[in-house]
């Protein structure tokens, strides 16, 4: 009796204990969804950063569970299903290296929330609703360095001296940036002071480059005690923020290169009748050599005495043409000089080359004097004689020419009767050799 009233008193305890233990676990194990933002500068934008950005919540009740919230798109957004137990939870995440997180309020309409950061605890409480978390985040500014600034001065010399010039007017004077090239700083001179500044250059070190006028060349060397003048490529550093950055070119003028000229010597001699005699010819007929080259330079010969010769030394190498007048009582006469001398009389405006330092340049001039025209009788019988003279001549010459042309005409009467006389000997002959061609063809 005893063992089935236990029996009878266990069965509703035992249902009790299940049922009460039903209502614990299921409150101890309610679920929940949870929506992860991300903002940028408190605003949601589309980027890849929550999707490389996994967000972990740590069970504060119990470490052992975690759970770990991607992003599968560039949304920022990541949404559970009611996965989760409702509770408090420690939020972890690691930001990338160019990104920082800020604190702040999120307000949307009526609701605000607390945005979090990296190790604050949360506490899932919305068992229909999802359960916000919102991040902010920024980009890190890195510091900017503070930039200091410099002055740079130039000073052109000319041979050493500062000299008022338009050279540096007309030649800028360029700094190039050795840290970044494309960052370059130009001095321009304004005036003709040769000296040009230049306020507001970033310090570091640059190259200095420079073009020399047409004209000019680059010196070099040293000032003062111990400064040295800048060649174009050069280095310098600025430095300073107080004194000026001094510069110092050096030029000088190009001198142009001057020609090596030499020199020669020429002898003019004067022939009458192809002989050297003395006279007053050449004293009185001067001769000028002009310069093919350069028709403004012009050497004269002039002969002192009677000796119809005239030299002159200095003269530079080169061609030049011969100009004289004859004296009126003269004509000039061509030919051969002659008498063991190579080469011809010359004409006026003929060319001769001076090119030997040493020998004296030999021309020759072959003149005669003109015969004079009389006007007495005596002169027009001598006239008259010649004319009778040139006549007889003249019929001597056409009675020779007559003569000729009978002997030529005789002589090829004598060609044509030979001929003639070729060519019947040939016929007969040829008929000869027929006939008998044919008797012996008609026996045979």
């Amino acid at each position: 009796m005893k063992k089935k009233l236990i029996s009878l008193l266990v069965i509703p305890i035992l249902c009790l204990f299940a049922v009460c233990s039903f209502h614990f676990v299921k409150a101890d194990t309610a679920l929940g969804m949870v929506q992860v933002n991300l903002h940028t500068d408190g605003r949601l934008e589309s980027s890849d950063v929550l999707k490389n950005l996994p967000i972990t919540l740590t069970s504060t009740t119990d470490a052992s569970q975690t759970f770990t919230l991607t992003c599968e798109d560039s949304s920022n957004v990541i949404k559970t299903k009611k996965t989760i137990p409702l509770g408090d939870y420690v939020v972890s995440f690691q930001l990338p290296e160019n990104y920082v997180t800020l604190s702040g309020v999120y307000t949307n309409g009526p609701r605000t929330d607390t945005y979090v950061q990296n190790g604050n605890v949360v506490t899932l409480n919305q068992k229909f609703a999802y359960n916000m978390i919102y991040i902010n985040i920024k980009e890190r500014e890195e510091p900017q360095p503070v930039e200091k600034y410099g002055k740079v001065e130039v000073n052109l010399h000319t041979d050493g001296k500062l000299v008022e010039s338009d050279v540096l007017k007309n030649m800028p004077v360029t700094l190039i940036s050795k840290e970044d090239p494309s960052k370059t700083y130009t001095l321009n001179c304004q005036d003709d002071s040769n000296r040009a500044k230049l306020e507001n250059v970033p310090f570091g070190e640059y190259m200095v480059l420079f073009d020399i006028l047409d004209g000019y060349e680059d010196l070099g060397g040293t000032y003062g005690v111990s400064g040295t003048y800048m060649h174009s490529t050069d280095t310098i550093t600025i430095d300073n923020e107080y004194a000026y950055k001094q510069l110092y070119i050096n030029v000088t003028k190009k001198e142009a290169p001057q020609p090596v000229i030499k020199y020669g010597k020429v002898e003019v001699n004067l022939h009458t009748d192809g002989k050297l005699v003395e006279s007053g010819v050449l004293k009185n007929m001067p001769v000028t050599l002009i310069s093919k080259e350069d028709s403004s330079k012009t050497y004269t010969l002039n002969c002192q005495d009677d000796s119809n010769r005239a030299k002159l030394e200095n003269v530079p190498f080169g061609e030049y043409i011969v100009s004289f007048d004859i004296p009126e009582k003269y004509e000039i006469l061509g030919g051969k000089v002659g008498s063991g001398v190579m080469g011809n009389y010359l004409q006026n405006g003929d060319t001769i080359a001076v090119d030997s330092e040493y020998a004296y340049k030999q021309f020759y001039i072959n003149v005669k004097e003109k015969k004079e025209a009389t006007t007495d009788n005596g002169s027009q019988n001598h006239e008259s004689n010649e004319n009778a003279s040139s006549s007889n001549d003249s019929k001597k010459q056409e009675s020779n020419d007559l003569n000729t042309d009978k002997k030529k005409s005789k002589s090829v009467k004598t060609a044509v009767f030979v001929n003639s006389l070729f060519f019947v000997s040939l016929s007969l002959f040829t008929g000869i050799l027929t006939i008998l061609f044919y008797k012996k063809t008609k026996k045979s």
